[in-house]
Formats: C-alpha cells, structure tokens, sequence
C-alpha cells in the first residue's frame, strides 16, 4: 500500500551542503521526492550556528521501520554519531514527520519554521 511520506531535514553544520546531500540520498533511496525551500532558523533550546531546515514529501510502500532504518542509514552515512549532539554539531537530522495518517515527533509540528514549510507543500 503506498502511503504519504513526510519528512523533516536539518542541519547546523556546513548546512547547506548536508541538506544538499541528504535531499540527493533520499531521493536515490526513495524515488522523486518534493522538497520545500530551505529556511534558516535559529537553534531551540541549545547554543549553535543557525539551522537549515526543510521538509520533504514523497509516496512509498516502505513502512515505518524500514524508513527509519533508511533515515538513521544516510545520518550515519553523511558521519553523523550520537555524541555530536552534546556538542550540539548536527551535520543531518532527519525525522519521519508522517507517514499515511499517522503522526510522529509531535512536537516538531507545534514550531514556527514546520508551520511555515508546510506552506510551501
């Protein structure tokens, strides 16, 4: 069953080369994919260069698990380890926003740069 998938993409590292290159990997691994517009935010609840973020939709049969294995694959791909987060270096972030009705990291929905990239879906 195909089912929509939508994801959120940040980085606050060589941002626009990471965002650039996650967009390229998830497309090879997922098919054609709609990404908004980058957009520059500043980072919540921690000190660290500006963010990029953006959110990208595509269509899939793949579930729940086998999209997170993929998303943490290409995080770790692109050298991304758990221990860059309490330096706060985030060379790629990528969560799993929705998938078909339902929804996940419910409170990435509540901020205003979610809000605002969902305009441009």
């Amino acid at each position: 069953m195909t089912q929509n998938l939508l994801l959120c993409l940040g980085s606050n590292t060589r941002q626009q080369y990471h965002i650039d290159t996650a967009q390229r990997l998830l497309t090879e691994a997922l098919g054609p994919m709609r990404f908004t517009p980058p957009l520059w935010t500043k980072p919540v609840g921690i000190e660290s260069p500006q963010f990029i973020n953006c959110l990208g939709t595509v269509e899939t049969t793949l579930d729940y698990d086998q999209i997170l294995r993929l998303t943490k694959d290409i995080e770790r791909k692109m050298g991304r380890t758990h221990g860059q987060t309490p330096s706060h270096t985030v060379l790629i972030d990528i969560d799993i926003l929705r998938l078909g009705d339902k929804i996940y990291h419910a409170a990435d929905w509540e901020r205003d740069f979610v809000k605002v990239l969902l305009k441009d879906l």
